[in-house]
């Protein structure tokens, strides 16, 4: 005789995927007002699980390295981003997922996007001082990263990409008595509309 309990276990469902955990949101600020889970943006990167979405509250932060399907975005009147020494780096963006980075003001930064296989998403993004000739904002095997309402004061390079921009400006730079600034581009399909090089 089979028990009752035997006879209602649990069973598992072949091929059935696990439940997947919700996205959440991850609020960072500088001033750790109520409601903050993180003082700066790289922890809330690393805690984050593909889907997350960390928002920014206004104030100033270290450039972050981003390989993680997320969100992150400032609030109106921008985090920024600032110092010289260090790289915003977006990398690593499996297929099939969306890395969205928005409203950030970076001031004298440089910007590597690099070996992403999935979307990449600047929306509102501005570069206010730019390093040209280096390259202030790069992208280098990446197969869609899309630029939409971004303001840059530097010097686009995109290599082995795709890139879409769309209603952006890329505005010179001074460099040894020189403007310099624009895209620079070998190898890369681009797309532009209501831009201004």
């Amino acid at each position: 005789m089979v028990s009752k309990l035997w006879r209602n276990r649990p069973r598992s469902i072949a091929g059935a995927t696990p439940p997947t955990l919700a996205p959440k949101s991850r609020p960072v600020d500088q001033a750790n007002r109520p409601g903050t889970d993180f003082t700066d943006i790289q922890p809330a990167v690393d805690a984050a699980r593909a889907g997350d979405r960390i928002r920014v509250r206004n104030g100033q932060y270290s450039a972050p390295r981003i390989s993680k399907p997320i969100t992150v975005f400032a609030e109106f009147g921008g985090a920024r981003i600032g110092s010289a020494t260090q790289i915003f780096t977006i990398e690593n963006i499996p297929f099939g997922t969306v890395c969205t980075v928005a409203g950030m003001v970076l001031e004298s930064q440089i910007v590597i996007v690099q070996i992403c296989k999935g979307t990449v998403a600047l929306s509102g993004f501005a570069i206010s001082r730019g390093f040209a000739p280096l390259p202030t904002i790069s992208f280098t095997d990446c197969d869609a990263v899309t630029m939409h309402g971004c303001a840059l004061k530097s010097t686009i390079y995109a290599f082995r990409s795709r890139l879409v921009m769309s209603d952006s400006y890329v505005l010179p730079t001074a460099n040894a008595n020189a403007l310099m600034g624009g895209l620079v581009s070998d190898d890369t399909d681009v797309a532009l509309s209501g831009k201004q090089l």
